[in-house]
């Protein structure tokens, strides 16, 4: 059911209803944003929602448990993720940071976001075409990083096979981007990826996976080859580019 657009967005109501009975005065900007609003969302996505609070002191983030623990009732996921209005981009320019992501992220939020309550922050940041090229390098090797750690550390769960196949995801998003590409949708980057970079892996496999949350071990080999190749390529053509 909650593959369903309309039926995701009915539940970001019932949670901006919630944000505002419990916190109005204190929401600077309340923007859904991920997987929340894309194609990639399936049965076990949270609910992403960024918020700027005007104060993000404790009695402010256990009102957030609060509205958490009620959706979590549903079996609804809610994930929060808070910064005070000191960390508002306009004041932290290129120091602001976000889940491994800088750049590319306020440009995610543009792109995919739903703005709940407030405006987008995002919208009068003019970032430097090198310094996103740079975090495209460093996030794709990053996410690379991180999947071998998955696989020294244990047999992969599946919630981390899936977490795999949103890594792809992002790498191609980021690849993209680093060729200065920003496709409106995930699944049109995913479409337009092959145009642009050559590698026999369509990375269309991993979206359909995630989304029906069945990722096979055959899968998981073509995850690591794709991102492993991936990553030789975006360094190799950044590295060219400074010569």
């Amino acid at each position: 059911m909650l593959k369903n657009l309309n039926a995701r967005y009915k539940i970001l109501m019932g949670i901006k209803k919630e944000l505002l009975f419990s916190l109005e005065k204190e929401i600077i900007c309340a923007i859904a944003y991920g997987s929340t609003m894309c194609e990639d969302f399936y049965s076990e996505s949270d609910f992403d929602v960024l918020l700027f609070l005007r104060n993000a002191e404790l009695e402010n983030l256990f009102k957030l448990r609060e509205i958490k623990l009620k959706f979590a009732d549903q079996n609804i996921n809610v994930d929060f993720n808070v910064h005070s209005e000191n960390d508002l981009p306009k004041l932290r320019k290129e120091c602001f940071w976000h889940n491994n992501r800088a750049l590319y992220f306020q440009k995610e939020i543009t792109l995919y976001g739903l703005v709940l309550i407030g405006k987008n922050p995002f919208t009068e940041n003019n970032n430097d075409a090198n310094e996103f090229r740079k975090e495209s390098v460093r996030v794709i090797n990053s996410l690379l990083y991180q999947a071998r750690k998955l696989f020294i550390n244990r047999e992969l769960t599946k919630k981390e096979k899936i977490n795999l196949m949103k890594w792809c995801i992002y790498a191609v998003l980021y690849a993209l981007s680093f060729k200065g590409i920003l496709p409106k949708t995930k699944k049109e980057a995913l479409q337009v990826f092959g145009k642009h970079y050559s590698i026999e892996i369509d990375p269309m496999l991993f979206l359909e996976a995630k989304v029906n949350n069945n990722v096979t071990d055959d899968l998981v080999q073509k995850a690591y080859k794709f991102l492993s190749k991936l990553d030789i390529i975006v360094f190799e053509e950044y590295g060219n580019g400074r010569k």
